[in-house]
């Protein structure tokens, strides 16, 4: 898929270079409210787009982010990282530990 794809091309750049702080995937929130983005180096953060506070920082991976989506509500942010083995669960709000899915 042209998503995968991109994916793919994003790794190998940061694996090359040896960096990962560069934004990998990214999204609206349902209503447009907020904006969520994957980073390289391990983070991802919630932006409001209203600008009334400030970005929620979501630490926690080992390796980059590459993927990052709403839940259907707009309460919750699902990342992963495919290099950790690890998918996590956070509150939007950034008001509680994420939930941690390993891999095998």
């Amino acid at each position: 898929s042209p998503l995968a794809f991109r994916h793919a091309r994003a790794r190998a750049r940061a694996n090359a270079n040896g960096e990962h702080r560069h934004a990998l995937d990214g999204g609206f929130a349902r209503g447009n409210d907020g904006v969520a983005v994957a980073s390289g180096d391990g983070s991802a953060a919630i932006w409001r787009t209203d600008r009334r506070a400030p970005p929620v920082r979501l630490v926690g991976h080992k390796a980059p982010v590459y993927d990052i989506e709403w839940s259907a509500d707009g309460s919750h942010v699902l990342t992963a990282s495919g290099l950790d083995r690890t998918a996590r669960i956070w509150r939007a709000d950034g008001g509680a530990p994420p939930v941690v899915l390993r891999g095998e």
